[in-house]
């Protein structure tokens, strides 16, 4: 991954590139990490052309259409894990041609990697998010002020990831849910019940795809989802919270709020109390009308006398 570092002392050493898009100017990218045995820059341009090939927006195609026509065709490449280091978490649209200079020798084609540069940025700032697969707009990132102790001062550098946080904290919706699942369940439990999420979604609503969508499954069935989410965020305020907002945490005692009951005392069969010492109540019926008669009593009494 590469990384932009805007540094006084370090850019005599590896200028800065033409714009704020970390691995989109080559010539950066080799200056930022030298060839190795492992790390051919041949290899790197022959990786970074198949993704600039498919970023391309042909002429009088809308974003929308560019991303219907590569979506395949870009999950394809990402299975291969041969990853790009200008499209690291999204594909970002371009229009124009890939430039490079190539050459026989001996009947085989070689390229000089130093030349080769990418299609211009396209004017809609558009993406494919590789995370819920939908279109974004990339929007102006500003350098972030970072403390490198080894430099022992401080610099500015913008990396791959900045570019998707704010689509990540306020749209993504594959990112919002894979953080609300490993936040809140285990990774193993998480990891089926999104799974058989999806399965189960597939049985229900796949045959629809064909007849009244134009993209893929996933994005299908996230859309689905967040529509429910917000169907759910926008229902009734329940009676339970309700009565948690008028009985709040205001240093009413706990005996008020009946707090701390038991279901029924050893010391009194038939009754529940509070405390051993506290005010008791016979069991009528059941423990859930006991419960219901108190809580009536504490919020008539918070009318009353206003507490």
């Amino acid at each position: 991954m590469v990384k932009i570092i805007i540094d006084r002392v370090y850019n005599k050493i590896v200028p800065k590139p033409i714009n704020l898009r970390p691995g989109y100017d080559m010539e950066h990218v080799f200056n930022y990490r030298p060839q190795t045995d492992n790390y051919r820059y041949e290899r790197v341009v022959e990786i970074e052309k198949q993704y600039d090939y498919l970023s391309i927006i042909r002429p009088h195609k809308t974003p929308q259409q560019w991303a219907n026509r590569v979506r395949g065709s870009l999950q394809e490449l990402l299975s291969k894990q041969e990853y790009s280091l200008y499209h690291v978490y999204c594909l970002f649209a371009s229009f124009g041609q890939v430039k490079s200079t190539t050459y026989y020798v001996n009947s085989d084609l070689y390229g000089t990697p130093f030349e080769y540069r990418r299609p211009s940025i396209h004017k809609s700032q558009m993406a494919i998010c590789f995370k819920c697969w939908k279109l974004v707009k990339i929007t102006k990132v500003e350098p972030s002020k970072e403390y490198y102790s080894g430099w022992e001062r401080w610099v500015y550098e913008v990396e791959s990831e900045d570019l998707m946080k704010n689509y990540w904290n306020y749209s993504c919706f594959k990112a919002k849910t894979t953080t609300m699942a490993e936040n809140t369940m285990p990774s193993t439990i998480s990891k089926l019940f999104i799974s058989s999420l999806e399965l189960s979604m597939k049985r229900s609503w796949g045959f629809l795809i064909a007849r009244q969508y134009n993209y893929q499954f996933e994005n299908f069935y996230a859309t689905v989802i967040q529509q429910a989410y917000r169907n759910y965020k926008k229902r009734p305020e329940s009676l339970a919270k309700r009565i948690w907002k008028m009985v709040r945490n205001d240093g009413t005692p706990n005996k008020k709020k009946f707090l701390g009951i038991k279901n029924e005392s050893s010391v009194q069969p038939g009754y529940i109390c509070y405390g051993y010492e506290g005010p008791c109540y016979p069991v009528r019926n059941e423990w859930m009308f006991e419960k219901i008669a108190q809580l009536w009593g504490t919020i008539r009494f918070c009318d009353i006398h206003t507490c």
